[in-house]
């Protein structure tokens, strides 16, 4: 029984140490990722994207202007 409890928390050491390493890199390659720019055509359908959010949120006239701007594509 000692040692099924030594192993069990062996495991869980191992995993708390492999889910804290995991976590370093993801946050090392989150931070780099936003140190890379968006090419200018993304960034500009970005900007379209919001502000047509923001017309859809004052009112329904937008709808057809959402239209329209996929239609220019």
């Amino acid at each position: 029984m000692l040692q099924t409890r030594s192993a069990s928390l062996k495991r869980t050491l191992c995993s708390r140490h492999i889910r804290a390493h995991l976590g370093d890199r993801l946050r090392a390659y989150y931070l780099a990722m936003q140190q890379v720019p968006l090419p200018d055509r993304l960034a500009d359908r970005i900007k379209q994207l919001a502000q047509l959010i923001d017309e859809e949120n004052r009112g329904p006239a937008s709808a057809t202007r959402l239209q329209t701007a996929a239609d220019a594509d």
